[in-house]
């Protein structure tokens, strides 16, 4: 009965991890790459700042723009964390939100 705990506990540690390594993988993919795209548009911007207005106007919308998927990106990181169905209707609406979205 020991072992068999002891098993279980180490799948339960294993799935965790493997948990933690897609989430900092999704992270990195994604948001992250899309906050160095703002960080480097608002640079470009402040370098035309003077010279350029228009120009400068243009590239900030873009920063706005990507800054808004970045927050999206984030919050549909943390939905995968924890769905906020699973704790609205439980583990069968929230396995069937996933189904759903799968390509298969």
């Amino acid at each position: 009965k020991a072992d068999h705990h002891q098993a279980s506990r180490a799948r339960g540690v294993d799935s965790a991890e493997a948990e933690r390594r897609r989430t900092e993988r999704d992270q990195h993919d994604g948001a992250q790459q899309r906050h160095v795209s703002v960080a480097m548009e608002l640079g470009r911007a402040k370098a035309k700042f003077d010279t350029d207005p228009d120009g400068t106007k243009t590239i900030i919308d873009e920063a706005h723009a990507d800054a808004k998927l970045a927050i999206a990106e984030l919050r549909d990181l943390a939905r995968g964390i924890y769905p906020a169905v699973l704790g609205d209707r439980g583990l069968d609406a929230a396995l069937s939100a996933l189904a759903a979205k799968a390509s298969v």
